[in-house]
Protein backbone atom coordinates (compact mmCIF):
# COMPACT_ATOMS: atom_id res chain seq x y z
CA UNK A 1 0.00 0.00 0.00
CA UNK A 2 1.30 3.35 -0.73
CA UNK A 3 -0.61 5.23 2.12
CA UNK A 4 -0.71 5.07 5.61
CA UNK A 5 -4.34 5.94 6.94
CA UNK A 6 -4.98 8.85 9.58
CA UNK A 7 -9.16 7.98 10.32
CA UNK A 8 -11.39 11.21 11.69
CA UNK A 9 -14.48 11.15 12.57
CA UNK A 10 -15.84 14.96 12.98
CA UNK A 11 -18.67 15.72 15.09
CA UNK A 12 -19.71 19.02 16.85
CA UNK A 13 -16.75 19.27 19.24
CA UNK A 14 -16.86 16.42 21.88
CA UNK A 15 -14.41 17.13 24.45
CA UNK A 16 -15.46 15.15 27.04
CA UNK A 17 -18.88 17.29 28.04
CA UNK A 18 -16.40 20.21 27.53
CA UNK A 19 -16.87 23.43 26.24
CA UNK A 20 -13.39 24.59 25.46
CA UNK A 21 -13.32 23.77 21.78
CA UNK A 22 -12.19 25.95 19.76
CA UNK A 23 -8.60 26.15 21.12
CA UNK A 24 -5.56 26.61 18.45
CA UNK A 25 -3.99 28.53 16.45
CA UNK A 26 -4.99 32.02 14.84
CA UNK A 27 -2.85 30.93 11.64
CA UNK A 28 -2.96 32.82 7.95
CA UNK A 29 -3.77 29.66 5.69
CA UNK A 30 -3.43 29.19 1.77
CA UNK A 31 -5.04 27.11 -0.13
CA UNK A 32 -2.76 25.03 -2.01
CA UNK A 33 -5.03 22.26 -3.65
CA UNK A 34 -8.61 21.73 -4.70
CA UNK A 35 -10.18 19.38 -2.46
CA UNK A 36 -11.65 15.84 -4.40
CA UNK A 37 -14.91 15.73 -5.82
CA UNK A 38 -17.64 16.24 -2.62
CA UNK A 39 -14.69 17.59 -0.72
CA UNK A 40 -12.71 20.86 0.51
CA UNK A 41 -9.85 22.34 -0.47
CA UNK A 42 -6.61 21.45 1.24
CA UNK A 43 -5.84 24.86 3.13
CA UNK A 44 -2.53 25.32 5.29
CA UNK A 45 -1.57 27.52 7.41
CA UNK A 46 1.37 30.45 8.45
CA UNK A 47 2.97 30.40 11.65
CA UNK A 48 2.06 33.54 12.39
CA UNK A 49 -0.03 35.29 15.36
CA UNK A 50 -0.64 32.51 17.86
CA UNK A 51 0.87 29.05 15.41
CA UNK A 52 3.51 26.98 16.84
CA UNK A 53 7.10 28.44 16.93
CA UNK A 54 8.46 24.88 15.61
CA UNK A 55 5.84 25.45 12.45
CA UNK A 56 9.04 26.14 10.35
CA UNK A 57 10.24 29.41 8.34
CA UNK A 58 9.94 31.14 4.44
CA UNK A 59 8.23 33.52 2.48
CA UNK A 60 4.86 32.89 3.55
CA UNK A 61 2.61 35.58 5.17
CA UNK A 62 3.87 36.73 9.14
CA UNK A 63 6.42 34.05 8.72
CA UNK A 64 4.94 31.54 7.71
CA UNK A 65 5.96 28.76 5.00
CA UNK A 66 6.06 29.81 1.32
CA UNK A 67 5.20 27.94 -1.55
CA UNK A 68 4.53 24.25 -0.32
CA UNK A 69 5.86 21.39 -2.44
CA UNK A 70 3.97 18.41 -2.08
CA UNK A 71 4.96 14.96 -2.35
CA UNK A 72 3.47 11.68 -2.86
CA UNK A 73 0.43 10.88 -0.03
CA UNK A 74 2.11 8.45 2.67
CA UNK A 75 -0.82 9.18 5.24
CA UNK A 76 -4.65 9.70 4.49
CA UNK A 77 -7.02 11.38 7.05
CA UNK A 78 -10.57 10.26 7.04
CA UNK A 79 -12.74 13.54 8.60
CA UNK A 80 -17.03 13.26 9.06
CA UNK A 81 -17.98 16.28 7.69
CA UNK A 82 -20.60 17.37 10.26
CA UNK A 83 -22.24 20.01 7.62
CA UNK A 84 -26.07 20.07 6.00
CA UNK A 85 -24.85 16.64 4.20
CA UNK A 86 -22.15 14.98 6.43
CA UNK A 87 -19.78 12.16 4.84
CA UNK A 88 -16.41 10.94 5.30
CA UNK A 89 -14.05 13.18 3.77
CA UNK A 90 -10.12 12.37 2.69
CA UNK A 91 -6.99 14.10 2.74
CA UNK A 92 -3.79 13.03 2.30
CA UNK A 93 0.05 13.63 4.27
CA UNK A 94 3.19 13.35 2.46
CA UNK A 95 6.51 12.38 3.43
CA UNK A 96 7.17 15.73 5.29
CA UNK A 97 3.64 15.95 6.67
CA UNK A 98 2.02 18.30 4.39
CA UNK A 99 -1.53 17.89 3.73
CA UNK A 100 -2.49 16.99 0.31
CA UNK A 101 -5.87 16.31 -1.86
CA UNK A 102 -6.27 12.66 -2.76
CA UNK A 103 -7.18 12.74 -6.26
CA UNK A 104 -9.25 9.62 -6.71
CA UNK A 105 -11.18 9.56 -3.26
CA UNK A 106 -14.91 9.80 -3.46
CA UNK A 107 -16.71 11.12 0.00
CA UNK A 108 -18.90 8.45 1.69
CA UNK A 109 -22.75 10.14 2.65
CA UNK A 110 -23.61 9.76 5.73
CA UNK A 111 -26.99 10.22 8.07
CA UNK A 112 -26.65 12.67 10.32
CA UNK A 113 -25.89 11.39 13.95
CA UNK A 114 -23.09 11.90 16.91
CA UNK A 115 -20.41 10.07 16.34
CA UNK A 116 -18.76 9.03 19.60
CA UNK A 117 -15.85 7.07 18.08
CA UNK A 118 -14.08 5.32 15.00
CA UNK A 119 -11.84 2.30 15.55
CA UNK A 120 -9.24 0.89 11.90
CA UNK A 121 -8.63 -2.63 12.11
CA UNK A 122 -5.78 -3.86 10.75
CA UNK A 123 -5.51 -0.86 8.41
CA UNK A 124 -8.15 -2.23 6.30
CA UNK A 125 -11.44 -1.85 7.76
CA UNK A 126 -12.83 1.26 9.29
CA UNK A 127 -15.62 1.26 11.93
CA UNK A 128 -17.92 4.03 12.91
CA UNK A 129 -20.08 4.67 15.85
CA UNK A 130 -23.62 6.04 15.77
CA UNK A 131 -24.95 6.87 19.04
CA UNK A 132 -28.16 8.89 18.51
CA UNK A 133 -29.67 6.13 15.36
CA UNK A 134 -27.84 3.40 17.49
CA UNK A 135 -25.11 1.29 14.82
CA UNK A 136 -22.07 0.46 13.82
CA UNK A 137 -21.18 1.45 10.37
CA UNK A 138 -18.23 -0.42 8.65
CA UNK A 139 -16.08 -0.16 5.80
CA UNK A 140 -13.08 -1.26 4.02
CA UNK A 141 -10.76 0.75 2.80
CA UNK A 142 -8.71 0.92 -0.79
CA UNK A 143 -5.36 0.46 -0.09
CA UNK A 144 -4.57 2.78 -3.61
CA UNK A 145 -7.31 5.56 -3.66
CA UNK A 146 -8.70 5.56 0.49
CA UNK A 147 -12.07 4.92 -1.20
CA UNK A 148 -14.20 3.06 1.50
CA UNK A 149 -16.99 0.20 0.64
CA UNK A 150 -19.73 -0.68 3.35
CA UNK A 151 -18.91 -3.89 4.53
CA UNK A 152 -21.50 -6.80 4.21
CA UNK A 153 -24.55 -6.47 6.58
CA UNK A 154 -23.85 -3.03 7.58
CA UNK A 155 -24.50 -1.50 9.64
CA UNK A 156 -25.26 -3.51 12.47
CA UNK A 157 -27.60 -2.54 14.97
CA UNK A 158 -26.80 -1.94 18.57
CA UNK A 159 -26.62 0.58 20.84
CA UNK A 160 -23.17 2.46 21.60
CA UNK A 161 -21.63 4.79 23.76
CA UNK A 162 -18.37 3.88 23.17
CA UNK A 163 -16.00 1.17 21.58
CA UNK A 164 -12.57 -0.18 21.20
CA UNK A 165 -10.69 -3.34 19.49
CA UNK A 166 -8.74 -5.92 21.06
CA UNK A 167 -4.88 -5.70 20.28
CA UNK A 168 -5.15 -8.71 17.97
CA UNK A 169 -8.06 -6.86 15.60
CA UNK A 170 -10.15 -9.47 15.61
CA UNK A 171 -12.81 -8.20 18.34
CA UNK A 172 -14.72 -5.28 18.79
CA UNK A 173 -16.36 -4.27 21.95
CA UNK A 174 -19.21 -1.92 22.29
CA UNK A 175 -19.98 -0.06 25.27
CA UNK A 176 -24.05 -0.26 25.68
CA UNK A 177 -24.97 2.83 27.63
CA UNK A 178 -29.20 2.05 27.61
CA UNK A 179 -28.20 -1.43 29.22
CA UNK A 180 -24.63 -1.09 31.01
CA UNK A 181 -23.96 -3.68 28.87
CA UNK A 182 -21.04 -4.65 26.75
CA UNK A 183 -21.50 -6.19 23.37
CA UNK A 184 -18.98 -7.87 21.67
CA UNK A 185 -18.42 -8.72 17.58
CA UNK A 186 -15.72 -10.96 16.11
CA UNK A 187 -14.36 -8.96 13.11
CA UNK A 188 -14.13 -11.15 9.44
CA UNK A 189 -10.65 -10.98 8.89
CA UNK A 190 -11.09 -11.38 5.31
CA UNK A 191 -14.02 -9.21 4.45
CA UNK A 192 -14.75 -7.05 8.25
CA UNK A 193 -17.98 -8.23 8.52
CA UNK A 194 -19.30 -8.30 12.39
CA UNK A 195 -20.35 -11.29 14.22
CA UNK A 196 -21.89 -11.60 17.51
CA UNK A 197 -19.52 -13.18 19.84
CA UNK A 198 -20.93 -15.88 22.38
CA UNK A 199 -22.78 -14.49 25.03
CA UNK A 200 -23.30 -11.14 23.85
CA UNK A 201 -24.39 -8.56 25.31
CA UNK A 202 -22.57 -9.05 28.81
CA UNK A 203 -23.50 -7.33 31.99
CA UNK A 204 -21.76 -5.15 34.05
CA UNK A 205 -21.94 -4.90 38.15
CA UNK A 206 -22.46 -1.67 39.93
CA UNK A 207 -21.93 1.15 36.83
CA UNK A 208 -24.10 3.77 35.81
CA UNK A 209 -22.57 4.17 32.33
CA UNK A 210 -20.21 2.38 30.06
CA UNK A 211 -18.12 5.02 28.53
CA UNK A 212 -14.86 4.29 28.00
CA UNK A 213 -13.73 1.13 27.43
CA UNK A 214 -10.05 -0.49 26.69
CA UNK A 215 -8.22 -3.79 26.74
CA UNK A 216 -4.81 -4.75 27.73
CA UNK A 217 -1.53 -4.38 25.82
CA UNK A 218 -2.10 -8.39 25.30
CA UNK A 219 -5.43 -8.28 24.51
CA UNK A 220 -6.36 -11.06 27.25
CA UNK A 221 -8.28 -8.09 29.11
CA UNK A 222 -10.96 -5.79 28.94
CA UNK A 223 -11.12 -2.73 31.63
CA UNK A 224 -14.54 -0.76 31.40
CA UNK A 225 -14.63 2.76 32.93
CA UNK A 226 -17.72 5.19 33.58
CA UNK A 227 -16.55 8.79 31.99
CA UNK A 228 -16.16 11.76 33.26
CA UNK A 229 -17.80 11.79 36.44
CA UNK A 230 -17.33 8.17 36.65
CA UNK A 231 -15.15 6.26 39.76
CA UNK A 232 -16.61 2.07 39.13
CA UNK A 233 -14.17 -0.05 37.26
CA UNK A 234 -15.14 -4.13 35.69
CA UNK A 235 -12.35 -5.98 34.23
CA UNK A 236 -12.89 -9.21 32.19
CA UNK A 237 -11.19 -11.81 30.71
CA UNK A 238 -11.14 -12.07 27.07
CA UNK A 239 -11.47 -15.47 25.59
CA UNK A 240 -8.64 -16.06 22.98
CA UNK A 241 -10.35 -18.50 20.40
CA UNK A 242 -13.87 -16.60 20.50
CA UNK A 243 -13.89 -13.11 22.28
CA UNK A 244 -16.42 -14.29 24.96
CA UNK A 245 -15.95 -12.01 28.84
CA UNK A 246 -15.54 -13.41 31.74
CA UNK A 247 -15.58 -11.15 34.54
CA UNK A 248 -12.56 -10.59 37.00
CA UNK A 249 -13.33 -11.48 40.52
CA UNK A 250 -14.11 -8.30 42.74
CA UNK A 251 -15.94 -6.64 40.07
CA UNK A 252 -17.43 -3.69 40.33
CA UNK A 253 -13.80 -2.13 41.19
CA UNK A 254 -13.77 1.87 43.23
CA UNK A 255 -10.84 3.32 40.86
CA UNK A 256 -9.88 7.26 41.04
CA UNK A 257 -9.56 7.32 37.33
CA UNK A 258 -12.52 7.39 34.78
CA UNK A 259 -10.56 6.51 31.13
CA UNK A 260 -7.71 4.28 31.25
CA UNK A 261 -5.36 3.51 28.44
CA UNK A 262 -2.82 0.56 27.91
CA UNK A 263 0.81 0.38 26.84
CA UNK A 264 2.27 -2.92 24.38
CA UNK A 265 4.03 -5.00 27.38
CA UNK A 266 0.75 -5.34 29.29
CA UNK A 267 2.21 -4.77 32.03
CA UNK A 268 0.31 -0.93 32.80
CA UNK A 269 -2.59 0.96 32.44
CA UNK A 270 -2.41 4.76 32.41
CA UNK A 271 -5.51 7.36 33.42
CA UNK A 272 -6.58 10.64 34.42
CA UNK A 273 -9.95 11.57 35.72
CA UNK A 274 -11.57 14.36 33.87
CA UNK A 275 -14.00 14.39 36.26
CA UNK A 276 -15.78 18.47 35.68
CA UNK A 277 -15.02 20.92 38.43
CA UNK A 278 -17.29 23.73 39.36
CA UNK A 279 -15.63 25.94 37.52
CA UNK A 280 -16.17 23.93 34.16
CA UNK A 281 -13.19 22.25 34.12
CA UNK A 282 -11.43 19.26 35.19
CA UNK A 283 -10.11 19.95 38.58
CA UNK A 284 -7.81 16.62 39.02
CA UNK A 285 -4.19 17.05 37.73
CA UNK A 286 -3.16 13.53 38.35
CA UNK A 287 -1.82 10.74 36.12
CA UNK A 288 -2.65 7.49 36.88
CA UNK A 289 -0.53 4.29 36.31
CA UNK A 290 -1.87 0.76 37.67
CA UNK A 291 0.01 -2.72 37.93
CA UNK A 292 -1.85 -5.42 35.78
CA UNK A 293 -1.96 -8.61 36.86
CA UNK A 294 -2.22 -10.79 34.21
CA UNK A 295 -2.95 -13.81 36.47
CA UNK A 296 -6.30 -12.06 37.96
CA UNK A 297 -6.67 -8.99 36.19
CA UNK A 298 -6.50 -6.99 39.21
CA UNK A 299 -4.98 -3.36 38.82
CA UNK A 300 -2.91 -1.42 41.49
CA UNK A 301 -2.10 1.78 41.34
CA UNK A 302 2.27 1.53 41.05
CA UNK A 303 4.35 2.84 43.52
CA UNK A 304 4.87 6.00 42.19
CA UNK A 305 1.41 6.70 41.00
CA UNK A 306 -0.19 9.56 40.84
CA UNK A 307 2.18 11.71 39.59
CA UNK A 308 0.74 15.45 39.80
CA UNK A 309 1.12 17.30 36.25
CA UNK A 310 1.19 20.71 35.70
CA UNK A 311 -2.58 21.00 33.74
CA UNK A 312 -5.67 18.98 34.24
CA UNK A 313 -6.13 16.39 31.41
CA UNK A 314 -9.15 15.98 29.53
CA UNK A 315 -7.52 13.44 27.16
CA UNK A 316 -4.66 10.92 27.42
CA UNK A 317 -2.74 9.19 24.34
CA UNK A 318 -0.10 6.22 24.90
CA UNK A 319 2.16 6.30 22.55
CA UNK A 320 2.61 2.80 20.37
CA UNK A 321 5.98 2.10 21.94
CA UNK A 322 4.49 2.12 25.19
CA UNK A 323 7.10 4.95 26.96
CA UNK A 324 5.35 8.17 26.06
CA UNK A 325 2.45 9.71 27.32
CA UNK A 326 0.76 12.66 25.93
CA UNK A 327 -2.33 14.16 27.47
CA UNK A 328 -4.17 17.35 26.26
CA UNK A 329 -5.74 19.79 28.78
CA UNK A 330 -7.75 22.36 30.03
CA UNK A 331 -6.33 25.35 30.70
CA UNK A 332 -6.48 26.95 34.43
CA UNK A 333 -9.10 29.30 33.95
CA UNK A 334 -11.09 27.47 31.41
CA UNK A 335 -10.05 26.71 27.26
CA UNK A 336 -7.71 24.50 25.98
CA UNK A 337 -4.34 24.67 27.68
CA UNK A 338 -0.72 23.24 25.81
CA UNK A 339 0.06 19.66 25.68
CA UNK A 340 1.97 17.86 27.86
CA UNK A 341 4.28 15.13 27.23
CA UNK A 342 5.91 12.15 29.93
CA UNK A 343 8.04 9.34 29.67
CA UNK A 344 7.23 5.77 31.67
CA UNK A 345 9.85 3.40 32.41
CA UNK A 346 9.64 -0.23 33.36
CA UNK A 347 8.71 0.39 37.07
CA UNK A 348 5.45 2.60 35.86
CA UNK A 349 7.38 5.79 37.08
CA UNK A 350 6.30 8.37 34.87
CA UNK A 351 8.55 11.56 34.32
CA UNK A 352 7.47 14.92 32.50
CA UNK A 353 9.65 15.22 29.07
CA UNK A 354 11.94 18.13 29.05
CA UNK A 355 9.88 20.23 26.54
CA UNK A 356 6.57 19.62 28.67
CA UNK A 357 4.29 21.44 28.60
CA UNK A 358 4.39 22.24 25.05
CA UNK A 359 3.55 25.79 25.00
CA UNK A 360 5.32 26.48 21.38
CA UNK A 361 2.77 24.05 19.95
CA UNK A 362 -1.12 24.62 19.24
CA UNK A 363 -3.87 23.61 21.88
CA UNK A 364 -5.40 20.67 20.88
CA UNK A 365 -7.93 18.30 22.03
CA UNK A 366 -7.29 14.97 20.50
CA UNK A 367 -4.20 13.10 19.20
CA UNK A 368 -3.49 10.15 17.85
CA UNK A 369 -0.67 8.20 15.37
CA UNK A 370 0.15 5.56 12.99
CA UNK A 371 0.39 2.55 15.77
CA UNK A 372 2.93 1.45 13.86
CA UNK A 373 5.93 3.96 13.33
CA UNK A 374 5.26 6.46 15.62
CA UNK A 375 6.93 8.61 13.81
CA UNK A 376 4.03 11.76 13.67
CA UNK A 377 1.74 12.41 15.79
CA UNK A 378 -1.71 13.82 14.29
CA UNK A 379 -3.36 16.18 16.55
CA UNK A 380 -6.52 18.16 16.52
CA UNK A 381 -7.69 21.51 17.90
CA UNK A 382 -11.76 20.32 16.89
CA UNK A 383 -10.89 22.17 13.75
CA UNK A 384 -7.63 21.98 12.24
CA UNK A 385 -4.90 18.66 11.91
CA UNK A 386 -1.49 19.20 12.82
CA UNK A 387 1.52 16.74 12.10
CA UNK A 388 3.90 16.73 15.04
CA UNK A 389 7.67 15.16 14.24
CA UNK A 390 8.41 12.76 17.61
CA UNK A 391 11.69 12.70 18.77
CA UNK A 392 11.58 8.31 19.35
CA UNK A 393 14.80 8.77 21.91
CA UNK A 394 13.05 11.99 24.29
CA UNK A 395 9.18 11.69 22.88
CA UNK A 396 9.30 15.92 22.41
CA UNK A 397 7.34 16.97 19.94
CA UNK A 398 8.00 20.07 16.80
CA UNK A 399 5.97 20.85 13.85
CA UNK A 400 7.80 21.82 10.47
CA UNK A 401 4.68 21.03 8.15
CA UNK A 402 1.73 23.27 7.93
CA UNK A 403 -1.86 22.45 9.39
CA UNK A 404 -5.09 21.22 7.45
CA UNK A 405 -8.02 23.48 8.45
CA UNK A 406 -10.86 21.20 7.99
CA UNK A 407 -13.64 22.06 9.87
CA UNK A 408 -15.25 19.88 12.90
CA UNK A 409 -13.00 16.55 12.94
CA UNK A 410 -13.27 15.06 16.68
CA UNK A 411 -13.32 12.13 16.96
CA UNK A 412 -10.64 10.40 14.86
CA UNK A 413 -8.16 7.62 14.53
CA UNK A 414 -5.08 6.55 12.68
CA UNK A 415 -3.61 3.43 10.56
CA UNK A 416 -0.19 2.72 8.51
CA UNK A 417 0.49 1.46 5.34
CA UNK A 418 -0.03 -1.96 4.37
Amino acid sequence: MSCRILGIALMACITLGLSACGGGAGCDTKTVAPGPSGGPSISVGGSGGSCASNSGSGGGPNGGPGQVTLGAPIDTVFYVKTAVNPTISAAGVDGAKNFLPLPSFVPTSLAQDDHPGMEIVNETFLYLAGADIGEILGFSIDSTSGNLTPIAGSPFPTAVNAMTVDATGRFLYIGDGSNTTIVGFHINSTNGSLTPIPGSPFPTLGMRFVNALTTDGLGKLLYVTEGVGGSNMNAFFINASNGALTPVAGNPVSVPVSFLKSEPTGKFLVGIDAKVGTSGIPSNPNIYVFAINQSTGAIAQAPLSPFTSSLPPIRIFVHPNGRFIYTTDDNVGGGLGPMQGFTLDSAGKVTPMSGSPFSGLERVSQCDSDHISGVELFCSDGSTFFAYDVDLNTGNLSRTAAPFVSGQNLPFAVAAPR
